[in-house]
């Protein structure tokens, strides 16, 4: 990334960044105001380690935001939703994981 370029801040689309955030800053201190008509939700994603650990990237209708996990951030509904969509397939592709484990091991 160029020294010139600016980063986005946490739950903003990337082209809206007007500065670097800092660690933990939540959305609601971002200066980009939210399209008219579009409603926004707050959202906290869950921090762990290993795959848990990192930012979440989710683009929405051409604008790409980029999400803290561990603090509360406010989105719009539509990326609230992409979010809740991807945990329920984690969950359905890690039943289905047990499942096949559970048949090999009957073979």
């Amino acid at each position: 990334m160029a020294a010139t370029e600016k980063k986005p801040e946490q739950g903003q689309p990337m082209e809206a960044a007007e500065k670097k955030p800092e660690q933990g800053q939540p959305m609601e201190a971002a200066e980009k105001k939210p399209e008219q008509g579009q409603k926004m939700v707050k959202i906290k994603l869950f921090k762990g380690s290993g795959k848990y650990a990192d930012d979440v990237f989710v683009g929405l209708n051409g604008e790409t935001y980029k999400i803290q996990r561990g603090v509360e951030v406010e989105v719009p509904a539509g990326v609230a939703e992409i979010l809740e969509h991807s945990a329920q397939q984690d969950a359905l592709t890690s039943e289905r994981l047990e499942k096949l484990a559970e048949n090999a091991q009957h073979i």
